[in-house]
């Protein structure tokens, strides 16, 4: 499965778009699920609670690889931990805080910097500070 991408600008706005699909059997449907489903359960922390993936991948780097290079795979902060099967996400071990979450983002952020020339950005939403506000 390719990477799911769309380039436009940030300003722009998107009022349609035309889809082709093909048309396919449930069995080869169901085939494709199955095998993309036990691909994720191998590469990703998917039986732990966690917000996905908490970096953008930099053009061409890959975040996962970032962070595991700035040995942070497996890396706690309270109940919030760097995942150790996919360091793209922090999860959460059981009562983590959001300041547990945020202290490790910063972290990473901070190491990241330190070991490489990729600079990393959030995926998407904003988190509360440990003050309360959304940032």
């Amino acid at each position: 499965m390719a990477e799911r991408r769309l380039e436009i600008p940030a300003d722009a706005v998107v009022v349609g778009c035309r889809l082709r699909f093909q048309k396919r059997s449930a069995k080869d449907i169901q085939r494709d699920v199955k095998a993309r489903l036990k691909q994720k359960n191998l590469t990703q922390p998917l039986a732990l609670a966690s917000a996905g993936a908490i970096w953008k991948d930099p053009s061409g780097a890959s975040a996962a690889r970032l962070i595991e290079k700035a040995g942070l795979r497996g890396k706690r902060v309270g109940s919030a931990e760097i995942s150790a099967k996919h360091p793209n996400y922090i999860i959460n071990r059981g009562g983590a805080r959001a300041v547990d979450i945020l202290a490790l983002m910063e972290l990473t952020r901070e190491r990241v910097r330190r070991t490489s020339t990729s600079r990393s950005r959030r995926t998407s939403g904003s988190w509360a500070s440990s003050s309360g506000r959304r940032g």
